[in-house]
């Protein structure tokens, strides 16, 4: 059962390490991209205050840039 549970807790941080890779990764080679996304999180916190995660879930492009890797 432990192993299991070992298991389980692995292969999710290993999903969401890789993609936060891949997406740094094309982030650095895509300036355009790079700069989209940095003004959508500066009028995120402008608006806002900070960034929750649920206020995270209604930035498109965030959305889409990490749903893209």
């Amino acid at each position: 059962m432990a192993s299991h549970a070992i298991s389980f807790f692995l292969d999710g941080f290993i999903t969401s390490s890789v993609v936060l890779s891949f997406t740094l990764y094309e982030l650095a080679k895509n300036k355009r991209v790079q700069d989209k996304l940095r003004t959508e999180i500066r009028e995120t916190i402008a608006k806002h205050g900070r960034i929750t995660f649920e206020i995270a879930q209604e930035m498109p492009y965030l959305e889409q840039v990490v749903s893209e890797n």
